[in-house]
């Protein structure tokens, strides 16, 4: 009898996993998808289990076996090739699988305002483990009062007077460098340059002018006060 127990239970426990499995890995994101589609987002339709992650792999193996021209800024295709890829098809509101779960692409800035600015509370951060939560705290991470507390509290260290007047203490570095730069490519043609050997060598070898050591000081205390 114990054993005959056993083996329904053992049977139950299966069946229970098997049913739990199939929600997560098929009815969960049909649901989801047929939910998005309704609204106007387009995207492509979820493939079992991973989604787009291997046309991601394949696009992104695609990208980096071409070289990027010297003088091209057009980066988009190769580090993000799935988004751009979404957005070129189906809009710049569109979606993406990350395995079963959908991922919603904003390109429409007033609409990444909308999120990001987070008045209402209808958008949350993505659940997190109870170990991230205690290792990773912060304005990023907290939702609702906490977040609009904490937002509050740092919002005049913004402020774009006090912003402007750590202005200098960016620039007369970032001046210094780009002028030994220019010295080191021939006044006719180009020349490739190492930046982060450049920017490395830089940071040992210089050292703050009196002005920006003042302006760097003065932006403490502003922020500070």
């Amino acid at each position: 009898m114990e054993l005959v127990m056993g083996v329904v239970w053992a049977a139950v426990a299966v069946v229970a996993w098997a049913w739990k499995t199939l929600d997560w890995v098929w009815w969960t994101p049909r649901r989801l998808d047929r939910e998005l589609r309704r609204q106007g987002l387009r995207g492509n339709q979820y493939r079992l289990l991973h989604g787009d992650l291997k046309e991601n792999a394949q696009l992104s193996d695609e990208a980096k076996s071409r070289p990027l021209p010297l003088h091209c800024h057009d980066i988009a295709p190769r580090v993000l090739p799935l988004f751009h890829n979404a957005i070129k098809d189906h809009g710049k509101i569109s979606i993406t699988w990350l395995g079963p779960y959908p991922r919603v692409i904003l390109a429409e800035p007033e609409l990444v305002k909308e999120v990001l600015s987070n008045k209402f509370g209808h958008f949350v951060k993505p659940s997190t483990t109870p170990l991230a939560k205690f290792l990773v705290q912060g304005l990023a991470s907290y939702d609702g009062e906490k977040w609009v507390k904490h937002r509050r509290i740092i919002n005049p260290a913004f402020h774009f007077e006090k912003l402007k007047q750590m202005l200098p203490a960016f620039s007369t570095p970032c001046g210094e460098l780009i002028r030994r730069w220019n010295k080191m490519i021939p006044d006719e043609g180009s020349q490739e340059l190492n930046v982060f050997q450049s920017s490395k060598a830089s940071q040992k070898i210089s050292s703050p002018e009196p002005h920006s050591v003042a302006a760097m000081k003065k932006g403490e205390e502003y922020l500070n006060s």
